[in-house]
């Protein structure tokens, strides 16, 4: 697929669609997607959907999933091309996402129907050529809809470890796109100051014992 860009011309990146769409006979018209699997730039997308087109409401029920979206292949393959500087990170993180949709969407009001969504990042490697340690990760995270179109967010929990340094986070929001949303954090941090010299460039003159 070719994509025109502002700053960075056209960008072509391969995709590909197999799957079945059909328009089984209903009262509305009704569009059918069955045992879709997409990839773009190299992150694989399955989708399975009902949506019916009514006058007033749109109905759809939808399922879909990232199985495994290898983080490097993108960065190196792609990103990098408009950001060289991702190429001085190396990680075998692989994203997991899954994603679904049951519901109307009023055509009046513009309610949405009810959605949700789970990331999951396994623990894995990531590595900054200007370091000389690695850094282990891991992230678990949701998000949905309520009654009242609010999205909420709850970061079950992200870690990083290191040499010298542990750290655990979990949170949540109530309402991620309010103005001025409220956030709940809950962090545990272990670090030895000696071991986090490390992270930052000699020429800062950082030291500690």
């Amino acid at each position: 697929a070719m994509f025109m860009t502002r700053n960075y011309g056209r960008l072509n990146l391969p995709m590909t669609i197999e799957g079945t769409v059909g328009l089984p006979k209903d009262s509305i018209t009704t569009v059918q997607v069955t045992n879709m699997l997409a990839t773009l730039a190299g992150v694989p997308i399955e989708l399975d959907a009902n949506i019916g087109f009514g006058t007033d409401k749109t109905y759809i029920e939808a399922m879909a999933e990232i199985p495994q979206w290898e983080v490097s292949l993108v960065l190196q393959e792609y990103v990098s091309h408009f950001i060289p500087e991702v190429e001085m990170f190396k990680t075998d993180a692989t994203v997991s996402l899954l994603a679904a949709c049951f519901g109307h969407y009023d055509h009046r009001t513009g309610k949405l129907p009810s959605f949700s969504a789970a990331v999951s990042v396994p623990e894995s490697y990531l590595k900054y050529e200007g370091l000389d340690t690695d850094m282990k990760f891991t992230l678990e995270a949701n998000l949905a809809n309520d009654e009242e179109d609010r999205i909420m967010v709850d970061l079950t929990k992200a870690t990083v470890m290191s040499d010298g340094l542990e750290a655990s986070v979990s949170g949540s929001t109530p309402d991620i796109l309010n103005e001025d949303p409220f956030f709940k954090v809950d962090a545990d941090i272990t670090a030895t100051l000696d071991s986090l010299v490390r992270f930052f460039p000699e020429d800062m003159g950082i030291h500690a014992t």
